[in-house]
């Protein structure tokens, strides 16, 4: 009995292992307080400012990444397919415009370290020289 129960939990300890964390970054200036819901906010296209005011620009990386799968799953609370259904509504009636879409950790951090305006999420494991780590997954 002790070994069915090994047997069913493995493969949930090698999921919980195919996902590393994921960290949210910004520019090192930004100095607006962002939580939760701004995150939501902004990587959904139903807000495109921080909590000061200024400008937003979220950016993803590419679909088939697992690092943008963890951070849909974990950040937004939705799938990939869940986030394509969405978008795919959202431009079809013109309402909103998606993030757009760098290709890498590497990408994404040499945006946000440019541009003061920029959000992005990464593998927390990746060195992020440059940016600021807001939250982790």
């Amino acid at each position: 009995m002790r070994h069915m129960k090994l047997v069913f939990l493995l493969p949930l300890v090698l999921i919980q292992q195919a996902y590393a964390d994921i960290a949210v970054i910004v520019h090192p200036e930004n100095k607006s307080v962002i939580n939760q819901d701004m995150i939501q906010n902004l990587f959904m296209g139903r807000s495109h400012h921080f909590s000061n005011g200024s400008e937003a620009t979220p950016v993803n990386q590419q679909d088939n990444s697992s690092v943008r799968k963890e951070f849909e799953l974990k950040a937004l609370g939705r799938a990939d397919y869940q986030m394509k259904q969405y978008w795919s509504k959202l431009i079809f009636t013109g309402k909103a415009v998606p993030p757009a879409i760098l290709n890498n950790d590497q990408d994404i951090i040499e945006f946000v370290s440019t541009n003061k305006d920029a959000i992005g999420y990464i593998n927390a494991q990746t060195s992020s020289p440059g940016v600021k780590v807001i939250k982790i997954y």
